[in-house]
């Protein structure tokens, strides 16, 4: 785990000091009213000669559907800073990025770990963004998986579609509680099996919140180290993979996501 990824764990406040810089965009302009002076010169009597003004809006449109036609390997998408980003063993970026924990679900990436129990509930924190931004489709895709695939032992995964979310997928993970046997290798496997679901899914990125902070008990930096480890790790015995960016998102006003 590089230093900086440490330091800004270690020192939250870090995170509010790098926020100001990428805020002061909107200042750009105005000198159009000269132009405007020219419009008056053109003679009314060439009505015959129509004003191309019509091919302009063609070419928005063509950029709207552009806009539209991006992929998700475009991420993490608007409303997320990427405040660091190391390489990993085969290639990988691994990125520390900040955002609103409601917003986790608009994340442009290909899949979203929901740290949840072995019911797969959606009750708090991630899955209740998860919920909010997929809506009644995303909820009955989990009824259906709690069905199949529940309930979960603790650090496996099961995965479903990320119904109404940028994402395609959303793998569910059953964490650790702290203070029970091993958690914290549990933690390691739960996030190395993350990762295995993703690449069997062949997918290029994935969002990973703190998984268990705030939630099973864990404290929020021996949480955040142990994930970051694992995900090094993972790639350092790996031989391949699919994915190419991993996204570790922290949460604003919190250190780490509840």
């Amino acid at each position: 785990v590089s230093y900086l990824f440490a330091a800004v764990l270690t020192h939250p406040e870090l995170l509010s000091k790098k926020r100001g810089g990428r805020v002061k965009v909107e200042t750009q302009v105005t000198v159009p009213e000269k132009r405007e002076k020219r419009k008056p010169i053109k003679k009314p009597s060439k009505k015959s000669k129509g004003k191309p003004g019509r091919k302009p809006k063609k070419s928005t449109e063509n950029d709207k559907e552009a806009d539209a036609n991006t992929t998700v390997e475009d991420g993490p998408g608007e409303g997320f800073t990427i405040l660091s980003a190391k390489s990993l063993f085969l290639g990988q970026k691994l990125s520390l990025t900040e955002s609103e924990i409601s917003k986790i679900g608009t994340i442009k990436v290909e899949g979203i770990i929901n740290p949840t129990n072995a019911e797969i509930d959606l009750k708090e924190g991630i899955g209740n963004a998860l919920e909010k931004a997929g809506g009644k489709d995303f909820l009955e895709t989990v009824k259906e998986l709690r069905k199949s695939q529940g309930p979960l032992e603790v650090a496996s995964v099961a995965v479903s579609q990320a119904n109404g979310m940028a994402a395609r997928f959303i793998i569910h993970c059953h964490i650790p509680q702290w203070g029970s046997e091993k958690c914290e290798d549990q933690l390691e496997k739960t996030v190395k099996n993350c990762l295995s679901a993703a690449e069997e899914k062949k997918l290029k990125s994935v969002a990973f919140p703190s998984l268990p902070a705030g939630r099973n008990g864990f404290p929020k930096q021996t949480a955040a180290q142990l994930i970051l480890k694992a995900i090094s790790n993972h790639f350092v015995s790996a031989t391949t993979s699919s994915l190419k960016n991993i996204y570790f998102v922290l949460c604003l006003n919190k250190d780490i996501c509840e």
